[in-house]
């Protein structure tokens, strides 16, 4: 199976702000889609509706995080080099297509692959461990510096 198939239906997830409207309306003319437009506004049910899509593809930082740390095979837009380190920190970089058509044409091709997809979750899946084992560390050298 592939994301293509018919019972898959794609979506556009505003994650940051209502300002994002008239970007999914431009998306859907250009595309020619008959996407639903999803918004929501609690941080929570947003990261739950990404956690539980197939794959994402995101222009929006957070929503990049939402969807690797949560091991969701992600394609990835850029303006920015952290979208660089965050696809890096979970060995994805294949899949930061900046704001090439071509890439991103590519991309999602191979995001068709059911195998590579399973790659993918079980590479973020990993990564993600290690991610949050940082973070962990972190946060106790932080309480260990508030408490001295």
């Amino acid at each position: 199976s592939t994301l293509m198939e018919e019972e898959r239906v794609p979506y556009i997830l505003i994650h940051e702000s209502r300002a994002d409207g008239p970007v999914a309306q431009e998306i859907l003319k250009r595309s020619r889609m008959a996407a639903p437009v999803v918004e929501r506004t609690c941080p929570l049910a947003i990261k739950g509706i990404i956690g539980s899509a197939e794959a994402v593809l995101s222009s929006r930082f957070h929503g990049v995080v939402s969807a690797l740390s949560q091991a969701v095979p992600t394609i990835s837009t850029s303006w920015s080099h952290k979208y660089q380190m965050l696809m890096e920190d979970y060995s994805v970089s294949e899949n930061l297509v900046g704001l090439e058509p071509d890439k991103l044409a590519e991309r999602v091709q191979a995001f068709s692959s059911e195998e590579y997809l399973a790659e993918l979750r079980q590479r973020e899946a990993d990564r993600g461990v290690v991610q949050r084992e940082r973070a962990s560390a972190m946060w106790d050298e932080v309480t260990t510096l508030l408490r001295s």
